[in-house]
């Protein structure tokens, strides 16, 4: 007897595809999974009330911003359990426009979590310059950097998932 395929489990997250919350779902439970962008935690956890997901990925600790407490706040909240946990290391790249090198970097804008994950790291490039800026998430940084700034300007920092394209 064959057997039957079985539906993919669900995964709702905070953000938009490519974020980094979708890359931990997918590092935890494998690449099979059908994830669920959700704008907020709490709509991301409304998921799973709404029968929209099988399953919540939320970040708890982050290890620049401590801990997350909306979603402590959530978890007591709702009838929820935390039954694994993943580690995701985040990396960052600068993007910019054709042409455009490390040397003539004036200025990086991005959301004010990239920056500050990206301050602590031991690259070589200055953010003194960089300037926090009401982005969206990275994973949506670079289209809305497009759009946004119009001289092309500014890089963007944003995950490495985010720029494959």
């Amino acid at each position: 007897m064959a057997e039957t395929p079985q539906a993919s489990l669900r995964v709702a997250f905070q953000g938009e595809f490519g974020a980094f919350s979708e890359a931990a779902a997918m590092q935890l439970l494998g690449e099979n999974i059908a994830t669920i962008p959700r704008p907020t935690f709490d709509s991301a956890f409304q998921a799973i009330a709404e029968g929209a997901a099988d399953a919540l990925l939320a970040p708890v600790e982050n290890t620049l911003a401590g801990s997350v407490v909306r979603v402590y706040d959530l978890l007591v909240e709702s009838n929820l359990d935390i039954v694994a946990e993943t580690i995701l290391a985040i990396d960052h790249h600068v993007i910019g426009v054709p042409g455009a090198t490390l040397d003539g970097l004036r200025s990086v804008a991005s959301h004010p979590m990239a920056l500050a994950q990206c301050n602590n790291s031991s690259s070589n490039i200055r953010t003194s310059n960089a300037f926090p800026q009401k982005t969206p998430p990275g994973a949506c940084a670079t289209p809305w950097r497009a759009e946004t700034d119009p001289l092309r300007e500014s890089p963007a920092a944003a995950p490495p998932f985010a720029t494959a394209e």
